[in-house]
């Protein structure tokens, strides 16, 4: 059923209680009064249908919106590359001399003393001979020869060091040299001689400790020492034919 089919029954029903209320209002009206009768009022035209809510908006049929196309920039087309022309014949070229270079010359530093002599700097004050064949027996020994210098550098990879202090003497013109290093046997031998001043040169009061130490190559032969006298360096005269 649609609105305006519910819409007339509602006002025929409407119509029928009114009726209906009319008759019973002149049934209970007093007996001296005649009962005139009641009119019934023909049936009005349809009234026409109210609409009880606003009729819903008409639907607007939405509108499909198709992407549009993303056009691609075009890629400029590459640019011809022209052809190499041929390449003109290799001339051969006479190779340069080249120019004499001059050696410069280049500092040499100086060597280190490979011998050390003296007769009043060392603190070493008693007798004796040394043999030195590592850099930690060199250390420890030249801290007690001069305390307060640092060793000089040795390479005991090939050199070994040999010394002889006379200790104490009288004056200070006594000395002591290693005169030659020789092989003997199986040991190597230190020849030194010690070199006295000659009498009525000695200053009085005024000592000295003689001392010279040298550095030889390495050898793993045992060390000797030998002191010469001045007939030892002396040229021997061989003997006369007869």
């Amino acid at each position: 059923m649609n609105k305006r089919s519910v819409i007339v029954i509602v006002l025929v029903f409407i119509l029928i209680f009114g009726v209906w209320l009319a008759r019973r209002s002149t049934s209970s009206l007093p007996p001296s009064m005649p009962s005139s009768p009641v009119a019934v009022p023909e049936p009005s035209a349809p009234l026409p249908v109210i609409p009880l809510s606003p009729p819903p908006p008409p639907v607007v049929p939405k509108k499909i919106i198709k992407p549009t196309s993303i056009k691609k920039p075009s890629l400029p087309k590459p640019a011809a590359v022209p052809t190499p022309a041929p390449a003109a014949p290799l001339i051969p070229v006479p190779a340069l001399q080249p120019r004499p270079t001059i050696p410069i010359p280049v500092a040499v530093p100086e060597t280190l003393p490979q011998e050390w002599r003296g007769n009043n700097d060392t603190s070493i004050q008693h007798n004796g001979q040394i043999v030195v064949q590592t850099d930690e027996q060199w250390i420890h020994f030249w801290a007690e020869h001069h305390p307060d210098e640092a060793a000089p550098e040795v390479d005991f990879s090939r050199n070994m060091v040999v010394g002889v202090f006379l200790g104490e003497r009288p004056a200070d013109n006594f000395e002591v040299t290693i005169t030659n290093i020789r092989t003997q046997g199986n040991a190597l031998m230190v020849d030194y001689l010690q070199i006295d001043p000659p009498v009525g040169t000695y200053q009085v009061g005024k000592n000295s400790f003689p001392y010279d130490i040298k550095v030889i190559p390495r050898t793993p032969l045992h060390v000797k020492f030998n002191q010469m006298t001045q007939q030892d360096l002396r040229p021997t005269t061989p003997p006369a034919r007869k």
